[in-house]
């Protein structure tokens, strides 16, 4: 039957169960400004009830167990949308350079250096026999030339900048993975009894969003609290073994154009590259092999058709005997390599404005036929070298347009996801106040209990 041992019993259940409440609140408050952090509630059942000859009575409270507030389709809306985030926001930062390495519109783009060197033409023709106007050409093609040069070596170092940016991505994938495999291998122990691991999950939690920016992966949870992680379709972390990134460059040479150098990523032992990686090392690898491969070959190709098409011309003048002038030689008709011919560089008087005998001074057919070009080029595309310029630059653009437009559209959702996220997880630091003075008073009431247990247990020895 009912006696003061079942409700001091009772009373100490109350007790344990309001220190483990405040623990639980004080726990979160510590942590509010913790990142990765995720909220913990206690979670609190009726112990089981006696039965004796006056019927059934309860026995109390407990604490059966810690409860993480996490919701795992919120996590990952949030990487997903954290990965194209990554993915636009470092592409739109790419193109913007790229855009930048052409400086267009500017008077040292490569637009006004190519209308010098039509209007020096022009020049000469109006005064073909001037040495001053052959001066001038000589250095406007120069300049031409080594505007080419710079451009080219800026998209270069621009190429290599990405792949030193990628590597040092893929160690990052490599640590986290292994930091990943790790938290697994303690969790898994830990939640064998039942419980959750709460803190270690938090801890991995992190590390998945600091991953799941980086590239789009896919997070399979395992019975027993160990994960897998999915890079692309391979398999990256499963449990405790965490595989190892490796990033490889490639480099070919072509006829006509600048080396092909290819960036590629996969799992070591695998013998498949790793495709649509996304995030902020796949956008540097698509950057790498599509966007600045693509710019580079057209500029090699407006390059290589601005030197045939005036070294096609420039060996008319005098009769067949004036030469190129641009260097033909194989490998230095490409962006990076554009020159003047030695001899030309050497002395403009060898420039030809005319396509009779060199004792013609006054033929200037060559060098209008060369002021033509900026109206009508043979080996242009678009019809002229500047429409060909122009049609590169405009892609780019567009390119960059799509790309910053994309990453506003993304990082937003990004944002309004971890707005959700946070209404889950996050710590509300006057909710954990309140729930800290509710279990205070629980825990004054049950000592409120023992008194009057005490005073009744007076009264009963008082009667004696």
């Amino acid at each position: 039957m009912p006696g003061f041992g079942g409700i001091l019993s009772i009373a100490r259940s109350a007790l344990t169960t309001s220190q483990a409440a405040v623990q639980v609140s004080s726990h979160n408050i510590a942590n509010a400004s913790t990142p990765g952090y995720s909220r913990q509630r206690e979670v609190l059942v009726s112990r089981e009830p006696e039965r004796d000859a006056l019927g059934i009575f309860g026995t109390g409270v407990m604490l059966s167990t810690v409860q993480r507030q996490r919701d795992s389709l919120l996590d990952q809306e949030y990487r997903r949308n954290s990965a194209q985030s990554g993915t636009f926001a470092t592409r739109s930062e790419l193109l913007q350079r790229v855009e930048g390495v052409f400086a267009e519109p500017s008077d040292i783009g490569l637009a006004s250096t190519l209308d010098q060197f039509y209007n020096a033409w022009s020049d000469l023709a109006a005064n073909p026999s001037n040495s001053s106007a052959k001066t001038v050409v000589q250095q406007r093609g120069s300049a031409l030339a080594s505007t080419f040069n710079s451009v080219s070596t800026q998209l270069g170092d621009l190429k290599a900048e990405s792949i030193d940016r990628a590597r040092a991505f893929v160690d990052d994938i490599n640590r986290i993975a292994g930091q990943i495999a790790a938290l697994n291998g303690q969790i898994q122990p830990a939640e064998s009894g039942g419980d959750t691991a709460s803190d270690l999950r938090d801890q991995r939690d992190l590390l998945l969003d600091q991953l799941g920016k980086i590239a789009d992966v896919r997070v399979i949870d395992r019975i027993g609290g160990s994960n897998q992680v999915l890079l692309g379709s391979a398999s990256l972390v499963d449990g405790s073994v965490a595989k190892q990134v490796v990033m490889n460059i490639s480099s070919a040479a072509r006829i006509g154009l600048s080396p092909l150098v290819t960036m590629s990523i996969k799992i070591v032992g695998s013998s498949d590259n790793l495709s649509h990686i996304g995030g902020e090392v796949g956008a540097l690898q698509e950057v790498h092999n599509t966007d600045l491969t693509q710019v580079q070959d057209q500029l090699d190709a407006l390059a290589a058709s601005i030197i045939d098409d005036v070294n096609t011309l420039h060996i008319t003048g005098w009769a067949g005997t004036a030469g190129n002038f641009f260097d033909a030689t194989a490998g230095n008709t490409t962006a990076g390599r554009i020159q003047l011919t030695a001899a030309i560089a050497a002395d403009a008087q060898k420039i030809a404005a005319g396509t009779l005998a060199a004792t013609e001074p006054g033929d200037n057919s060559l060098a209008l036929a060369m002021a033509a070009l900026r109206d009508k080029a043979t080996s242009a595309i678009n019809g002229t070298f500047g429409a060909d310029y122009r049609s590169i630059i405009g892609s780019i653009a567009g390119q960059l347009n799509s790309a910053q437009s994309s990453a506003t559209v993304f990082g937003t959702m990004v944002d309004q996801a971890d707005q959700r996220r946070n209404a889950v997880f996050g710590v509300s630091v006057d909710e954990e106040l309140i729930q800290v003075m509710r279990q205070q008073q629980a825990y004054a009431a049950a000592s409120k209990i023992i008194k009057t247990v005490d005073e009744m247990m007076q009264t009963l020895l008082s009667l004696k």
